[in-house]
């Protein structure tokens, strides 16, 4: 027998405090241990041969256990499908996958019994022969599932393999079905697009405003005119009449780019210039040359010069092919066919997107106290126009006259605005300028860009003086909000914005401004373009609308109202 050199413990190492190795062992009765040998020489040293040898007792407490399971018991001896779900989102043009049945046993054959599918219109399975079949352990088998735009708008189907003595696996289908709105706009009339906010505005009764946003990303609408002959036209009643309760796939017609070369069947990607357009990553685009060649591509990036597409074209597009973004829309109400021939029909029609139109949001560059300037200068295609309301109260009780009283005693003004925009970067800015004041939510500052103060006297680089022509600031205006701020622009360019803190009437026709900082440069009044008074406003709608009179290459234009918030105004 083998002699083992080792360290025998004492009896009170077990069991006297503090050296007891373990609780636990003093809930085992004596005689599970061999008795002590402290004659054995060299024990308490440490040291020492042991050279008797004591039977091994069996444990006197019975203790029960279980197998711990593994990834081993988690994957194998059951039946696997992949995968699980299928989640097609959109579905524009049919999509074909692979789908494979594994038997993890790794023992025993599995006896395929069935396979079902409930909801599944649209939807073909191909690749095997018909149930029964038998998978051998470890066996795989592949089946195809195609399904088509053909069917109802919102797939919602199960495939379930059934298997004798074993659970029914399972995969679903989920997407939805999408075809594309093919007759485009008769540019006679403009596409009108209105961009539609949500702000709950709260005031209390000096003019404070608390303005909370409920609507991150716009609502977002598009309304043209329609005039469809021939093909074109049967084509449309054919679509309205089968789909004009469901999702479109809208081109956003005003945003059309053409194939500069010809694109080939299979391609994985478009090359078009995105920048300023309507493109987003996850969306839609259409090819198009007429209402019975199209095919619509889902998009997996967006490159400066090109769209990456997640799945490959169908077919193939010549040069000078249409390119349009798309967006999931539904019309707003039913289209109304004005049948002014029997081979033409005209129409006007309204869409309302049913998915997020997000777009940068993008102040204006210049600040002045901390708060963004409307820097560029309006169009004027008719008279603009300015209102300056009092918020009344008025209680009259019909008994004698009515009392009237102004909480706030504040103006509060309102002057109209008006945009022409040429191209697509005007365009683009424009729309990152409506998404950072996101109807009424952001404060901006707005010039009246009207002649309100003409400067007579030459100002020193170190004034803190202006004289002016009287225009009875020091009577009415001087120190009120909404006519304390001022923007001088000079003919070179240069503009300067200051604070007037209090205005004297001189008696000789002049007034003399006192601002909060000298110009830093002399001032020369025939040099001086324009003094405009300056207001904090917002929108005063939520509500935007942009006519695109031309596509994005061309002319568009966007009128808006800006209000006074007098009470914020530093």
């Amino acid at each position: 027998m083998t002699v083992l050199a080792g360290i025998r413990l004492g009896v009170d190492d077990f069991v006297a405090p503090p050296n007891t190795a373990s609780v636990n062992l003093n809930t085992f009765p004596m005689p599970a241990y061999p008795p002590a040998v402290s004659e054995i020489p060299g024990w308490r040293s440490g040291a020492g041969t042991l050279a008797t040898h004591y039977p091994v007792e069996a444990n006197g407490t019975a203790r029960d256990g279980f197998a711990l399971q593994s990834y081993v018991e988690d994957f194998y001896d059951r039946i696997h499908v992949t995968p699980a779900l299928l989640d097609l989102g959109n579905l524009v043009t049919t999509q074909v996958r692979q789908v494979s049945v594994w038997n993890a046993w790794r023992s025993r054959s599995a006896q395929l019994q069935q396979l079902t599918a409930q909801g599944a219109d649209g939807i073909a399975i191909t690749g095997q022969d018909a149930p029964p079949l038998t998978f051998t352990p470890l066996q795989e088998r592949v089946w195809t599932v195609s399904v088509s735009t053909s069917g109802p708008p919102n797939i919602d189907a199960t495939l379930s393999w059934i298997f004798a003595g074993d659970p029914p696996v399972s995969m679903s289908i989920r997407g939805s079905r999408l075809i594309a709105w093919l007759t485009p706009p008769n540019w006679t009339d403009s596409i009108t697009e209105t961009l539609t906010w949500s702000t709950d505005v709260q005031q209390s009764y000096n003019g404070n405003q608390v303005r909370q946003i409920v609507r991150a990303a716009p609502q977002r609408q598009w309304e043209f005119g329609l005039l469809a002959a021939g093909i074109e036209r049967t084509v449309l009643e054919a679509q309205l009449f089968e789909w004009s309760g469901r999702v479109w796939a809208l081109p956003v017609w005003a945003e059309i780019s053409l194939l500069a070369s010809a694109l080939p069947a299979g391609s994985m990607s478009v090359p078009v210039a995105t920048t300023g357009l309507d493109f987003a990553v996850g969306g839609l685009a259409m090819l198009w040359t007429d209402v019975r060649h199209y095919e619509l591509v889902e998009i997996q990036d967006v490159a400066a010069n090109a769209l990456q597409l997640q799945h490959a074209t169908v077919q193939g597009w010549p040069r000078g092919a249409r390119i349009y973004p798309c967006r999931t829309a539904r019309l707003t109400e039913t289209a109304s066919l004005v049948r002014t021939t029997d081979a033409s029909v005209t129409s006007r029609v309204r869409f309302e997107a049913v998915e997020p139109c997000d777009w940068p949001a993008i102040a204006p560059a210049v600040t002045y106290l901390g708060l963004p300037v409307l820097e560029a200068r309006g169009n004027e295609p008719s008279d603009p126009t300015a209102t300056y309301a009092r918020q009344l109260v008025t209680l009259d009780s019909d008994v004698g006259f009515a009392y009237v009283t102004d909480p706030t005693d504040k103006a509060w003004p309102t002057q109209t605005y008006n945009w022409q925009l040429y191209g697509r970067a005007q365009r683009s800015a424009h729309r990152s300028l409506l998404y950072y004041l996101q109807g009424r939510a952001a404060a901006v500052w707005v010039p009246t860009w009207t002649t309100d103060l003409t400067l007579l006297v030459s100002v020193i680089a170190t004034s803190l003086v202006l004289i002016v022509e009287w225009t009875g600031v020091s009577q009415f205006l001087a120190g009120k909000a909404g006519r304390r701020h001022i923007r001088l622009e000079m003919v070179d360019g240069r503009v300067f914005y200051r604070r007037v803190s209090t205005a004297i009437d001189l008696g000789d026709g002049t007034e003399q401004l006192s601002i909060d900082s000298a110009f830093g440069t002399p001032i020369d009044p025939a040099k001086v373009l324009q003094i405009s008074w300056m207001m904090l406003a917002t929108l005063a709608s939520d509500s935007v609308a942009i006519e695109h009179i031309t596509d994005s290459e061309g002319l568009a234009s966007c009128g808006v109202t800006f209000s006074g918030v007098p009470a914020e105004e530093p």
